[in-house]
């Protein structure tokens, strides 16, 4: 069983040696890693590993794929994705998980077993959210320090393109309804995190995927494939699973990427959001603009600090959990 990982990746030197070494300690045998700046610190210091293809985004390699300049971040990554997808076929590697650099697989057991363990019949398997919750204003390095997690199991839409069975579906569902009740009563006993902003995550709602090698697949998209026009994949959930999510990791980090797309530098199309990820925005352009920093750090605390007693509430829902991820980040690669 064999598994792999592709990711555009544009982040420090620290934040990447973090995510590989992560992946490669937890089980993953091989990572494509597409750099977006052809000029990354670390690809000099990756490109020869075993394990790793790495590949410099350069206007040859994105002629090579089809992609025309200017694109954006979503479209370029789902086409890097794609051709990892045909390349880890040709290699003989059974799963291919399409994430990104500040997304982590986590499993309650390792990866191999737990890929080892689907059916032969699940072509997709879907990830929940794991959101990192950072509870300070700093961090040398978030993805050791932050071990808190708001729990969101809820991904499944409509997609006419991936389909469960009948024992799958009754347990998604069934595991969903009593996620609900649960965000329910803490919302009752005055958890104001069970809905800030609107809703529960304040990152991406949707998830991620896994996909078989052997599944029919058009496009490797940023969280499932797509398969060709009129087809179907039959798709499993995670239970002991997710993708753990440091969609913001401290103050500054999270002021600088609202800041970049709010002035509409960040290359990456808001226009597809969720309503709960405009109103974000909407509130942070508004303090952007209008307030100044104090406001703005007020906010970030307003948005991600969960008071103690509101972590209490929601770990007991398990809601919330403490998972610390650290273990394998520091061997070497």
């Amino acid at each position: 069983m064999s598994i792999a990982t592709v990711t555009t990746i544009q982040a420090s030197l620290k934040e990447t040696l973090s995510f590989v070494r992560y992946h490669l300690r937890a089980g993953v045998d091989h990572m494509y890693l597409f750099f977006d700046d052809p000029q990354d610190g670390a690809f000099p210091r990756l490109r020869n590993h075993a394990r790793l293809t790495c590949v410099r985004c350069t206007q040859d390699h994105w002629e090579s794929l089809g992609v025309e300049d200017p694109a954006s971040v979503q479209r370029r990554q789902k086409a890097n994705a794609t051709h990892a997808f045909r390349q880890a076929k040709e290699a003989g590697i059974d799963w291919v998980a399409h994430i990104d650099s500040d997304e982590f697989l986590w499993t309650s057991q390792s990866l191999r077993d737990h890929f080892a363990a689907m059916s032969p019949r699940v072509d997709v398997v879907l990830f929940p959210v794991l959101e990192a919750v950072p509870q300070q204003l700093e961090y040398q390095n978030p993805f050791r320090e932050i071990s808190l997690f708001k729990y969101f199991p809820c991904i499944w839409g409509d997609n006419p393109s991936l389909m469960m069975s009948t024992l799958d579906q009754a347990r998604y569902w069934g595991h969903t309804h009593l996620w609900r009740r649960k965000k329910q009563i803490a919302t009752a006993l005055g958890c104001e995190h069970s809905q800030i902003v609107g809703c529960y995550l304040l990152g991406h709602m949707v998830g991620k995927s896994a996909t078989r090698t052997t599944a029919s697949v058009d496009v490797l998209a940023n969280h499932r494939p797509v398969p060709p026009s009129k087809e179907t994949l039959r798709a499993s959930v995670a239970t002991e699973a997710a993708v753990a999510h440091f969609d913001c990791r401290g103050f500054s980090q999270w002021g600088r990427k609202c800041a970049r797309r709010v002035e509409g530098t960040a290359d990456f199309d808001t226009s597809r959001f969720a309503p709960h990820r405009r109103k974000q925005l909407r509130q942070f352009r508004e303090t952007y603009s209008e307030e100044g920093d104090r406001a703005l750090q007020r906010l970030y605390e307003r948005w991600y600090f969960v008071p103690d007693v509101e972590k209490n509430i929601l770990g007991v829902l398990g809601l919330i959990k403490n998972i610390d991820i650290s273990h394998p980040l520091y061997d070497k690669i």
